[in-house]
């Protein structure tokens, strides 16, 4: 029963020709194992790496990581991945982890850029008051940092039948809405 022991794995740190991992085994009850082995594969499944066997063999009890360092024979190209097969008693064990750098939840939440996407520093821009207020009036959970200035409308008649149209009222439903919105 190969569901007896979970393999995980975590990119603990990454160069452009190397990564190191994290390789986790936690077993349900004790298990014997063969062996365990790294490969650091592109995209394609093709390998970068020399194949690296891990010394662990024998009965796992409890739970236990080790670190390994994958070298690639030429930069990582993105879109790699580590992929590790473990051989047990009852059957082989595969997992795997992406060989790409990505932000930690808190650092994804906290906004910090981890991988610069730009050669040079650039400053950003930020928008003018008017981009705002557009961009807030068709995306409503963007609120402008000023209030838009509001749209005066002389010709309620106008306007009443515009939100009719939009709204696709029949002739009756039509009256009742030109009623309400031309009362004073």
């Amino acid at each position: 029963m190969p569901g007896r022991l979970s393999m995980h794995l975590r990119l603990h740190e990454r160069q452009p020709d190397r990564v190191r991992v994290l390789v986790g085994l936690d077993p349900r009850s004790a298990i014997h194992v063969d062996g365990v082995a790294l490969e650091l594969v592109d995209e394609a499944g093709e390998p970068l790496s020399t194949r690296l066997i891990l010394p662990i063999s024998g009965t796992v009890e409890a739970a236990f990581s080790t670190t390994a360092e994958v070298r690639a024979h030429r930069p990582i190209p993105p879109g790699s991945r580590v992929v590790a097969t473990a051989w047990t008693e009852h059957g082989i064990v595969d997992a795997a982890c992406p060989a790409d750098p990505c932000p930690d939840l808190h650092d994804h939440l906290q906004g910090r850029g981890l991988i610069s996407m730009f050669r040079q520093p650039t400053a950003l821009h930020g928008l003018a008051q008017l981009e705002r207020c557009r961009l807030g009036k068709r995306f409503g959970w963007l609120a402008p940092a000023k209030p838009c200035p509001p749209r005066v409308v002389e010709d309620r008649g106008t306007l009443a039948d515009d939100v009719c149209a939009d709204l696709g009222l029949d002739d009756d439903q039509s009256e009742w809405v030109r009623g309400l919105m031309t009362e004073d």
